[in-house]
């Protein structure tokens, strides 16, 4: 499956749904979300640790069970220790871009340190034109 920019919305959608504690269809949302911050951190900031388990409890202790975030898509932090042990830890989000959303585009990843924020959009624009999404 061709990857674009709505497939990233429902698949954001998708994983909030799943951390929610939903289910949805077949798709496994969790899979490919994990699959998608792999491949942030490879080519965004590789300078940071991904730790999936870590991944999943930081998104279920913002979305499980809380309606209001993911009914409008409020945005979810994520933080990434350095692999040196030493400095500030990353924060990415995931979420709305403007409040309230709906998954029409609306939602996206970023984080506010401008350089590895143009190579997270530069990784989703690339991730957006593969087969590694889904």
């Amino acid at each position: 499956m061709k990857t674009n920019d709505n497939d990233l919305v429902t698949l954001i959608a998708g994983f909030y749904a799943v951390a929610y504690g939903q289910q949805i269809g077949n798709r496994d949302y969790t899979t490919g979300m994990l699959s998608l911050f792999g491949r942030l951190q490879q080519g965004a900031f590789p300078g940071y640790l991904f730790d999936p388990v870590q991944f999943w409890a930081q998104a279920t202790a913002q979305l499980l069970g809380n309606e209001l975030a993911v009914r409008n898509y409020h945005h979810v932090s994520f933080r990434f220790a350095p692999l040196s042990g030493k400095g500030k830890q990353l924060v990415i989000r995931m979420g709305a871009t403007s409040a309230p959303a709906k998954p029409n585009g609306t939602l996206g990843v970023w984080t506010e340190d401008q350089a590895i924020n143009d190579r997270i959009q530069s990784v989703l624009e690339m991730v957006s034109r593969e087969d590694t999404i889904s």
